[in-house]
């Protein structure tokens, strides 16, 4: 593999563990510098991402509504505090189309309750383009394919 692909690979590998680590450790304002200004973030269940329906859960097509959703997570949604986990796996680059990489990958989100009760609390599958900036890999487009839309609690903090 030519060290220009290998570093590709591991500034991807690198964006993806930033992503989990601002989501887990509530740096909502880094989660959001991990995307381009003009971006696209939306969260589908599968069954309607397999029947080609809409209805998102979560969809914002700019940095600025990322941002907005952000502000509402922290000034004004009330919900209990949980301690999230994000497992990020099986990344996989599918190639690189006009400047942007296709990757997908698998995700896992655990969330422990203050009393220490640990649970599953969403699973699914990101379908994402990626491209490099200045200052390095951002999403311009990630969409998380939930396993189901019977998520437990609010969908306040994203996937």
């Amino acid at each position: 593999m030519a060290d220009n692909a290998l570093e590709s690979v591991l500034s991807i590998t690198a964006l993806f563990a930033d992503y989990a680590s601002a989501l887990d450790e509530r740096r909502f304002e880094d989660w959001t510098e991990l995307f381009c200004e003009q971006c696209h973030y939306e969260v589908q269940s599968k069954e309607n991402w397999d029947l080609g329906l809409p209805a998102a859960l979560i969809y914002c097509d700019s940095r600025d509504m990322i941002q907005d959703r952000v502000t509402v997570l922290k000034d004004t949604l009330t919900y209990p505090y949980l301690h999230s986990r994000h497992m990020i796996t099986n990344i996989r680059i599918h190639g690189d189309a006009g400047g942007a990489y296709q990757v997908s990958a698998n995700y896992l989100v655990l969330h422990t309750t203050e009393e220490g009760e640990t649970r599953i609390y969403s699973t699914g599958k990101y379908q994402d383009e990626i491209v490099f900036t200045e200052t390095g890999p951002k999403f311009l487009k990630k969409i998380v394919i939930a396993d189901t839309s019977a998520i437990n609690n609010l969908l306040a903090v994203p996937l």
